[in-house]
């Protein structure tokens, strides 16, 4: 990915943040908005800690983090069941 800027960052986290409610909350055992936006938050501040730990990423930051909403969510599956 390219140098982006916090300020890009957080510009495209905002264009974002509505669409991935909406998908935060497609799984299964996310039942409630409030959930949902947890799960968007935690998968903002992985991608973030990610990123500057300086692992790359596609350009692409929605799908990026639709893979860490995703993850997360089955990590958190597996915590319940396991």
């Amino acid at each position: 990915m390219s140098e982006i800027t916090e300020h890009e960052l957080s510009e495209e986290f905002k264009r974002l943040y509505p669409a991935l409610i909406r998908f935060g909350q497609s799984p299964k055992g996310v039942r409630s908005r409030v959930d949902a936006e947890d799960l968007v938050l935690y998968s903002f501040v992985h991608f973030i800690c990610n990123l500057r730990a300086g692992k790359e990423f596609s350009e692409h930051i929605e799908s990026c983090v639709k893979t860490i909403i995703k993850n997360i969510h089955n990590d958190q599956l597996r915590e319940k069941i396991g």
